[in-house]
């Protein structure tokens, strides 16, 4: 487990194929984990283990969403999504929580000095700082997302989101930069082609 910085409500790094949550905002630590092998089509991509329990399960669908549902079974309700979206080539989040608030995450920005430094795009090297802030409906900034990526470290993701948005919307949160991050990583002939 990495120390996370104390103003955020929640924090995470990949380790492997799993992602360890360092913090979540419910105050407990936990792990996004494959739920077994042999991995079966309608099983969850995560299980979410906190607190000795199975607190969600996730189901990566493509590249740009993210399903939560309570529990490893197709026909459970589904509680969250994240969906990520590259617009002008810049990364976005939208989450989405069963009868809560929606947020919108800005583009993720690097900065440098007090100004933005670029942007987290497919075409430009990944490494440095990135922040967004996360909006209400309104369009107010009510917290904040980070990514942050110093290769060889393993990247780190990490926030201040509001309390209704609870441990399993932060946690897919977190798998949607994940993936967004990883496949950066592992396309660096589209990157230096200039890829949307």
């Amino acid at each position: 487990m990495l120390a996370p910085d104390p103003e955020v409500t929640f924090a995470a790094h990949r380790a492997g194929e799993r992602l360890v949550l360092d913090r979540l905002p419910g105050g407990a630590r936990g792990a996004l984990e494959p739920p077994g092998w042999p991995h079966l089509p309608d099983e969850p991509t995560f299980v979410l283990r906190a607190g000795g329990e199975v607190r969600a399960a996730l189901w990566v669908v493509g590249r740009s969403r993210v399903l939560v549902r309570r529990d490893a079974e197709t026909t459970s309700p589904r509680t969250a999504e994240v969906l990520s979206a590259w617009d002008d080539g810049a990364l976005r989040l939208t989450l989405f929580r069963e009868g809560g608030p929606t947020l919108g995450v800005d583009h993720f920005a690097r900065r440098e000095g007090g100004a933005d430094a670029g942007l987290l795009t497919r075409a430009a090297p990944l490494r440095g700082t990135y922040r967004a802030a996360a909006r209400d409906a309104r369009g107010a900034p009510v917290g904040w997302l980070r990514v942050r990526v110093e290769p060889p470290a393993a990247p780190v993701y990490d926030g201040v989101l509001p309390d209704a948005t609870g441990d399993a919307l932060a946690a897919a949160a977190a798998v949607a930069l994940d993936g967004e991050v990883a496949w950066i990583e592992e396309h660096p002939a589209e990157r230096d082609a200039g890829a949307p």
